[in-house]
């Protein structure tokens, strides 16, 4: 008897669920504009101090999964919404030189990375981060559309078994990727990183940085939430770390890092 909990095919996928995905509207991932402000000192010929300003923008993706009150909480990578907290050769910073320092910073929902228009813009506020786990909570007022499936089991994941993510590549579009899972645990000791990933090969850019990877029960024929994409090897196409689900319970839903 097959025992396997999730599906390696999108055979079992329930008709509406397939048609809720298809429909552009029933969007529940959101694109996170981050824009930093660093000051740098430097001096000039006749050796007087000058304060010069640069800015760098980066992108992201976030998903919301809970109202609290008339706000609502987003999952993302803690990646995402951080900048060094001065640029040197190990935390660089595109377009701002060594030895600057972050003086502001802003967070935004936006359409995309050509929306010039702020005033539909919506601010987030950081609410929680763990750095270990590259994981971060934030809010922004309004009801925003929630992530409409439960929350899975990666520990039940098999070697082959179908995903989707959700996600905002390079933050040009909203994208829908597929792939499949080639690995069902990495423990990602990498640098500041201490937690356990599983491997998609779905093809995934930069700004899908904190999507959410949703396998199918075979079963229910729904989705269900395994985790969040925060990494590629860059060495290799198409091998994609996820955070496991299991992990970020107690960050989402008691605000523990």
């Amino acid at each position: 008897v097959d025992g396997r909990y999730y599906s390696d095919s999108f055979i079992p996928l329930r008709e509406d669920v397939r048609m809720f995905e298809r429909d552009p509207a029933n969007r529940y991932t959101y694109c996170v504009r981050n824009v930093a402000t660093y000051e740098c000192l430097s001096y000039g010929s006749e050796g007087a101090v000058e304060h010069k300003t640069h800015r760098s923008t980066a992108y992201g993706t976030a998903f919301a999964y809970q109202h609290d009150g008339d706000e609502t909480r987003l999952l993302t990578n803690e990646h995402v919404v951080s900048w060094p907290a001065v640029t040197d050769s190990s935390h660089g910073v595109e377009g701002v030189p060594s030895g600057c320092k972050l003086a502001s910073q802003k967070l935004h929902i936006v359409d995309n990375e050509d929306d010039e228009y702020d005033e539909d813009d919506i601010p987030l506020q950081r609410v929680v981060d763990d750095r270990a786990l590259d994981a971060a909570v934030v809010q922004a007022k309004g009801k925003l559309r929630l992530l409409p499936y439960r929350m899975g089991r990666s520990s039940a994941l098999s070697t082959g078994d179908v995903v989707i993510v959700r996600g905002f590549p390079l933050g040009v579009f909203a994208a829908y990727n597929t792939g499949k899972i080639i690995n069902t645990l990495d423990e990602d000791r990498y640098k500041h990183w201490d937690h356990a990933d599983f491997i998609v090969d779905a093809q995934l850019s930069n700004g899908n940085s904190g999507s959410p990877v949703l396998a199918l029960n075979r079963r229910t024929g729904e989705y269900e939430l395994m985790g969040v994409f925060h990494a590629s090897y860059t060495r290799a196409s198409s091998l994609n770390a996820v955070v496991a689900i299991e992990q970020l319970r107690e960050l989402m839903f008691q605000l523990k890092s």
